[in-house]
């Protein structure tokens, strides 16, 4: 995760808190694991990247599970690798109930992933960095001194088939 203050890595991350409700019955005995519902065959921008799953596990105590979303680089990588900007893409990914070796159960929620990357002027003095999941949970990041992670937004998903 990159932090408060760091002018040296760019980017935005935060960690999501998830709750599958009703809240009222307990599913910590439920696994669940995010898969990626992008096209292999998809084209990403040079900041971008093929979809890793961050979310695997047991719902704990309360129904929930933690969703890290991040997008950093290092300001030396980005200088050498000359990434232009502005760059945006998506990932499309699932949240299924899976069983033993990880065989998919259910489908519980389905959800788009968006990064964007821009300057924060035009004379490039600095890049802000924004990542958005959940339908609005979203965390945003510059690399000037003295930055702050700017979070806004928030979840619930509903323990229901998507086809129902």
């Amino acid at each position: 995760m990159s932090k408060d203050g760091w002018t040296e890595i760019l980017g935005a991350s935060a960690q999501l808190e998830v709750t599958f409700y009703p809240t009222n019955v307990s599913f910590q005995k439920v696994r669940i694991k995010e898969f990626s519902e992008d096209d292999n065959k998809k084209v990403f921008p040079s900041l971008g990247g093929k979809h890793e799953t961050t979310v695997s596990g047991f719902l704990i105590y309360g129904n929930r599970f933690y969703d890290n979303i991040a997008a950093r680089i290092t300001l030396p990588s980005f200088k050498i690798e000359k990434h232009n900007l502005s760059q945006d893409w998506t990932w499309d990914c699932s949240i299924k109930v899976v069983g033993s070796k990880d065989k998919e159960i259910l489908v519980v929620h389905k959800t788009t992933q968006f990064f964007d990357w821009r300057w924060v002027d035009i004379n490039k003095s600095a890049v802000v960095a924004t990542v958005r999941k959940f339908e609005g949970c979203q965390v945003k990041r510059d690399n000037r001194p003295g930055n702050r992670h700017s979070y806004t937004g928030g979840q619930s998903i509903k323990l229901t088939p998507e086809n129902e």
